[in-house]
């Protein structure tokens, strides 16, 4: 019962460190958000600005995405060992350098340049993802619940494969239609309905 109690306790630790680290990522975000150079009212500034708020709502919709993700196959962890929290680390190393490309989208504007940035950086983010399913899902590691079945494992899979394929065409579609990419990222939530759904 004690090693029982010890594990839960520890895998808490895990996600409670995880969910810290979203959570500042998402906070750096905000502090990109600057006032433009006074010029005489906020409603001539607004229009400014807006630029600026779209890139910081797509920033923050990216990290909502890997948060639900990041959520979803943790809370399906019966066990775990030191190569998921290693693992789970370079995943969290990302997340906290996604501000960076988003600051850059900020500032720059959205140019093929800064789409092409970010979305590296979320291909990258996808992969360890990827990396850290199929390591748990593995049947001979037993990471996971003994009732969930292959389909259901497999459903996961394709929602990470799909993410990644998607960022990776937003990557070459910048440098052709940036503004188009710019919102390839918002249909994530609408693919992962779907596989739910067929599977």
């Amino acid at each position: 019962m004690k090693n029982t109690e010890h594990k839960d306790i520890s895998l808490d630790r895990i996600i409670f460190f995880s969910d810290a680290v979203f959570a500042i990522a998402i906070t750096l975000l905000a502090l990109e958000i600057r006032l433009p150079e006074p010029t005489g009212s906020l409603r001539e500034a607004f229009p400014k600005m807006l630029p600026k708020v779209f890139a910081y709502v797509f920033g923050y919709l990216q990290i909502a995405i890997f948060w639900s993700a990041h959520h979803t196959l943790f809370r399906k962890l019966a066990d775990y060992d030191n190569a998921i929290i290693w693992l789970n680390l370079i995943f969290l190393m990302v997340i906290a350098f996604l501000p960076v490309p988003i600051a850059a989208m900020i500032e720059t504007g959205i140019t093929g340049d800064s789409i092409a940035f970010m979305y590296s950086c979320l291909v990258l983010l996808g992969i360890v993802e990827w990396l850290i399913w199929r390591y748990m899902s593995n049947p001979v590691r037993k990471l996971l619940p003994a009732f969930l079945s292959k389909d259901q494992r497999a459903i996961e899979g394709k929602k990470i494969f799909y993410l990644i394929m998607l960022f990776l065409v937003g990557i070459p579609l910048g440098y052709i239609a940036p503004h188009a990419a710019f919102f390839i990222g918002v249909l994530m939530p609408i693919i992962h309905r779907r596989i739910e759904r067929r599977g």
